[in-house]
């Protein structure tokens, strides 16, 4: 299969996902609307689709190796029914992973979990106000059970070291591990500074 026939089936696997159908509320009514079909011009208007710039029947003819779709006369299904959209505990299933370099993309995090992809429904990056990375992403996992797999993982990434180099020679870089959590701990911990950091507020202002 050429690489990039590669890329537009994972990437429309990926729409049809249990982890995105539920939370895409675009894709949801189409679903809905058409008993489970989508019309592949409506797959083919996607951004991430669009830009490798293939006709219908040319996305139809890529999409029928998928193992995960059926494509039928330019609509498109999932093999097997999805999720029910009223029963979403995805964030059961989800884990913070903190510690890497803010200069990554999307295709950098994917490869260092890479390992792990056959376990993963989704992963989410964590952009500050200005749309810059800030080094931390949420994986949603396949099966609750698949979260101690990730939790008990040793995984470091390489992190350059910010030292003057006036050789012109390869920045240094250091080994850093990642920080490994679950969203429900991570989100209960800032719910108590939360707590923890009103009381002070009240406590200065009784005093």
């Amino acid at each position: 299969m050429a690489p990039e026939n590669k890329q537009i089936i994972q990437q429309v696997e990926f729409y049809f996902s249990d982890a995105n159908i539920v939370r895409d509320e675009y894709l949801k009514k189409v679903i809905q609307a058409n008993d489970g079909w989508v019309p592949l011009s409506v797959i083919n208007s996607f951004s991430k689709v669009k830009t490798f710039g293939k006709t219908i029947d040319q996305l139809e003819e890529i999409l029928k190796e998928s193992e995960k779709l059926k494509v039928v006369e330019g609509k498109i299904q999932r093999i097997t029914p999805p999720p029910s959209f009223d029963e979403h505990k995805g964030d059961e299933r989800t884990l913070i992973i903190k510690n890497f370099p803010s200069e990554y993309t999307l295709e950098d995090v994917q490869n260092v979990l890479s390992p792990f992809s056959a376990r993963i429904a989704r992963i989410a990056m964590r952009k500050d106000a200005l749309k810059e990375f800030k080094g931390s992403v949420f994986v949603e996992m396949n099966e609750k059970d698949d979260m101690e797999i990730l939790l008990d993982a040793k995984i470091s990434v390489d992190m350059p070291v910010d030292e003057e180099n006036s050789s012109n020679s390869p920045a240094k870089k250091a080994k850093i591990q990642l920080e490994v959590s679950t969203a429900e701990e991570y989100f209960a911990k800032k719910k108590e500074a939360k707590k923890e950091e009103k009381e002070k507020r009240s406590r200065r202002c009784r005093k």
